[in-house]
């Protein structure tokens, strides 16, 4: 057994190097692979898979089936129950409803009378926003001035050495 250097190791016979990884990969025919009966080969992935086969379902009695989903949907049938009273009855869900009436008796018209000045209740009073905004400010600033008091103070200081 030699010292000598390998680039790639050695394959078993009917596989070749993957020269990208250096792995032993089969050797890609161009024949067809055939696949026993009731499946087909994939040509994406080069394996059998099972040849899907158009299923029929049957609805029991009173069911249908609907050809958008595929599944068994049951037959509707006119309702003869009448709805309670201050019902009706929905035409797109066939259920019972309560009647929603636009009654204008029941809230009047009020007149309103219109005065030059508001009374004194209605009255705009001062904006408390604008009064807390205005403190916010001065907390800030006063904030502010804190951090950076030494910075501020520097001028100052100088011109008392040299005087």
């Amino acid at each position: 057994m030699s010292n000598e250097y390998q680039e790639f190791q050695n394959c078993p016979e009917g596989k070749i190097i993957n020269e990208l990884t250096g792995k032993c990969v089969k050797i890609e025919t161009d024949e067809e692979t055939s696949c026993p009966e009731g499946k087909e080969l994939n040509l994406v992935t080069g394996r059998c898979r099972k040849i899907e086969e158009e299923s029929v379902t049957t609805c029991k009695n009173g069911y249908y089936l609907n050809p958008e989903t595929g599944r068994c949907k049951k037959i509707q049938t006119q309702t003869t129950t009448e709805c309670a009273d201050g019902y009706e009855r929905n035409p797109e869900t066939n259920r019972c409803r309560k009647i929603r009436t636009n009654d204008a008796s029941q809230y009047p018209v009020e007149s309103v009378e219109i005065s030059e000045s508001p009374p004194e209740s209605e009255r705009p009073q001062f904006f408390v926003g604008g009064i807390v905004l205005a403190v916010l400010g001065a907390i800030s600033v006063a904030y502010v001035i804190f951090q950076y008091r030494k910075e501020i103070c520097k001028p100052f200081r100088r011109r008392k050495m040299i005087k």
